[in-house]
């Protein structure tokens, strides 16, 4: 069940409300200390996205997505993660998941302003979003990896599961990642926390062709 109407959400439920449309220059999270130049890019990414308006409110679920017999896709802990798709196929598949809730596959913004969030929570620091995320996922080098894909609802961070089990495939509607719309952002659990951390956008070429270590990812739209 998805719930917009309220701000508290329960330990069952598959999506999250995600509220970022307050946020201003001036949240306390934005002014951290930096220490190198890729956790400066990321803090200036989020001002650049606040700036320009595009810090709206959305909806995401809190893990990655399993299809059923009938090739739907559905939110169920436990469950094998489906694999092998491509960007196209993601996109149009999320398109018609919810008409109710408007939904599509999340841009580039909203992932990295769920990121945000979790820094704003401190659910995460900067060094572990931009620099070596092993802590916050199955990477090869994390700390639990038994070096292999887990399943559905595994590794929490906060109200939200999987991690790095697969990068997330997102639209860049800017292109400013990519020249096809499409980018894969994170790592999967073959890759090291380092080399692959959450917040890293790696251009997908060839949207046509299925992901082995890569998942589409959804947003919904906030409504009445």
């Amino acid at each position: 069940m998805i719930d917009s109407s309220s701000n508290t959400t329960k330990k069952n439920e598959k999506f999250r409300l995600i509220e970022v449309s307050n946020w201003t220059l001036e949240e306390p999270f934005l002014k951290r200390k930096v220490e190198n130049e890729k956790q400066e890019e990321f803090l200036n990414f989020i001002k650049q996205i606040i700036k320009d308006g595009k810090n709206k409110d959305f909806i995401c679920p809190v893990m990655d997505p399993s299809l059923d017999e009938k090739n739907n896709i559905v939110y169920v802990p436990k469950k094998e993660p489906a694999t092998s798709k491509s960007a196209k196929w993601w996109n149009e598949k999320f398109e018609k998941f919810s008409e109710q809730y408007e939904s599509r596959m999340g841009t580039i913004y909203e992932y990295a302003l769920l990121q945000a969030k979790r820094l704003e929570k401190k659910e995460a620091t900067l060094k572990e979003l931009v620099d070596d995320s092993k802590k916050l996922g199955n990477y090869w080098d994390s700390f639990k990896s038994r070096h292999r894909l887990e399943m559905t609802a595994s590794n929490p961070v906060g109200d939200f599961y999987d991690l790095a089990n697969l990068s997330k495939i997102v639209q860049d509607p800017d292109k400013i990642f990519s020249t096809d719309r499409f980018v894969l952002m994170g790592g999967s659990f073959y890759c090291f926390g380092r080399e692959n951390p959450i917040m890293k956008a790696s251009e997908i070429t060839s949207p046509s062709i299925g992901y082995l270590m890569g998942i589409g990812w959804m947003t919904l739209r906030k409504t009445k």
